[in-house]
């Protein structure tokens, strides 16, 4: 009973090739005893699943940053749409209103509701206007004869 109940078989060798020697056979059974003597079955049995365990939580980890990643590249992309968006409808009302107040004041001349000499009711009117469109910071009036 002092011999392993472990047994080795080879595989069968095919014709012409040489075979090893038994000393060489029996050398190699004793390095695998000694193996098979330092592990124990507990660790034979434990770490092939702490591996595993240990590659679906890196697998879930790296999977996890990746889908994170591009969830806030998603979110970047919406507010940065989003943003353009307000901007570009800001700027588009603030750009309208000086056109609104040139069309205002053309149609009081077309309507002869505003004099182009008479100074003072051009003031009132202009006052009037920066009331109704704060976003203006001034309105200027000129005419053709120089005065302002």
């Amino acid at each position: 009973m002092d011999e392993p109940l472990m047994a080795v078989e080879d595989s069968p060798k095919a014709e012409g090739s040489e075979s090893a020697s038994p000393t060489s056979q029996h050398a190699s059974s004793r390095q695998r005893q000694r193996w098979a003597g330092r592990l124990s079955l507990r660790a034979v049995l434990t770490v092939p699943f702490l591996i595993q365990i240990g590659f679906a939580v890196g697998l879930t980890g790296v999977l996890s940053w990746y889908n994170g990643q591009r969830t806030v590249a998603d979110l970047v992309a919406q507010l940065q749409d989003e943003l353009s968006n307000r901007i570009e409808s800001k700027l588009a009302a603030y750009l309208d209103e000086p056109h609104r107040i040139n069309q205002l004041n053309r149609n009081a001349i077309a309507q002869d509701l505003l004099a182009a000499r008479d100074l003072d009711a051009w003031e009132q009117h202009v006052s009037s206007q920066l009331e109704a469109f704060p976003s203006v910071n001034y309105v200027q009036w000129g005419n053709r004869f120089g005065e302002f």
